[in-house]
């Protein structure tokens, strides 16, 4: 691809795609981390948070940091729409002009 050429636009399948890459990779972070914290917990210890817990407010959190992309990127689309710089289905015109004949 050129320099001055124009990305096709992004679909709602782009993001569902990135957003299952991000969910898997967060899988795959969560089994990692269980892992590790596995190896470093204690055994046999009762005193503490249990490892299902540390898990579920983890879990907690990625679902959170999920939210807040999705709503930020939702909020840059209806800017970008409301200022005529994009459409309601994610596109953002190449020519950054909204589509607008000079």
């Amino acid at each position: 691809m050129t320099e001055g050429a124009a990305k096709p636009p992004r679909t709602e399948a782009d993001r569902d795609a990135e957003l299952a890459a991000i969910r898997k990779q967060n899988g795959e972070i969560l089994a990692l981390l269980r892992k590790l914290i596995e190896m470093l917990l204690p055994k046999g210890e009762s005193d503490g948070l249990k490892l299902e817990d540390l898990i579920a407010q983890l879990l907690a959190l990625q679902r959170e940091n999920l939210f807040v992309a999705r709503q930020g990127f939702a909020d840059v689309l209806a800017v970008l729409e409301r200022d005529g710089h994009g459409h309601a289905d994610g596109r953002v015109p190449a020519n950054g002009n909204g589509g607008a004949h000079a």
